[in-house]
């Protein structure tokens, strides 16, 4: 990750003074301010580490999301592992694919399955997801 430049190069020596400090501590060779530093920038890295995963999470859920604007209105469609969600205004509808429909769902379940989509990227949308969503809204644009 340092090589490709999404982290800082000073970390690598970070983590090295914090192996050479945690044998010095073993052997009660350490001194306050050392561990104070190491503490400190062992923290800036634990920072970047949750920063850089919140960063990859955020990028494969916008892979799953799509704008889809009709002539009144805008909706967002997300693309799940085994559900697709229709969200309107705040309203959140999922789409049966095997009845053709749109069927009334939850935030806990839209939830539910975008944790899941964590765990697997890869996003597929069926061509009967845009003839259901035809047939329920009418004609639209999509937004990527």
């Amino acid at each position: 990750m340092i090589k490709k430049g999404k982290l800082n190069a000073n970390y690598i020596k970070t983590l090295k003074n914090l192996i050479k400090l945690k044998k010095e501590f073993k052997k009660g060779k350490v001194k306050r301010n050392e561990v104070e530093e190491i503490r400190k920038n062992a923290s800036l890295l634990i920072n970047d580490l949750v920063e850089y995963n919140q960063r990859c999470e955020l990028s494969m859920l916008k892979k799953a999301r799509i704008i889809l604007k009709t002539k009144n209105k805008s909706y967002e469609l997300v693309l799940g592992k085994k559900k697709v969600f229709l969200i309107d205004e705040g309203n959140v509808s999922s789409i049966d694919l095997d009845k053709g429909k749109l069927v009334k769902s939850s935030v806990e379940e839209l939830t539910k399955c975008l944790e899941e989509q964590k765990k697997n990227p890869e996003v597929v949308a069926n061509g009967k997801i845009f003839d259901i969503l035809k047939k329920n809204i009418g004609d639209f644009e999509i937004l990527l």
